[in-house]
């Protein structure tokens, strides 16, 4: 008889401590989400980048963000590119050293 409201109490007191509130991130840790589809969509209509676009959002869901920055290089020297095509390439390549930064160890 005693067994029940011990279990009943142990369920109670586990499913209170699950609802704590979690911590906010400590400041100056905020995440900024890096979003290739500015570069994606400016390089739509240039079938020959299709591959190395492709190649770059892999690595940057990946996180493989040298590659990244290695194929951003690779479509910066596209031929007859764009000014729009230009300018989203610089600024997927700022979030990336960005983000990069962010992780580098400190000293």
């Amino acid at each position: 008889m005693l067994r029940q409201p011990f279990g009943l109490l142990l369920l109670c007191l586990l499913a209170l401590a699950g609802c704590g509130k979690s911590e906010p991130p400590p400041p100056g840790t905020s995440v900024e989400i890096i979003n290739p589809d500015p570069v994606v969509a400016a390089f739509s209509s240039v079938p020959d980048a299709k591959p190395t676009v492709e190649d770059l959002t892999i690595s940057i869901r990946s996180s493989m963000y040298p590659k990244a920055l290695a194929d951003l290089d690779a479509l910066a020297k596209t031929p007859n590119i764009t000014d729009q095509q230009t300018k989203a390439i610089a600024e997927l390549t700022a979030q990336i050293r960005k983000r990069m930064d962010s992780r580098a160890p400190q000293q």
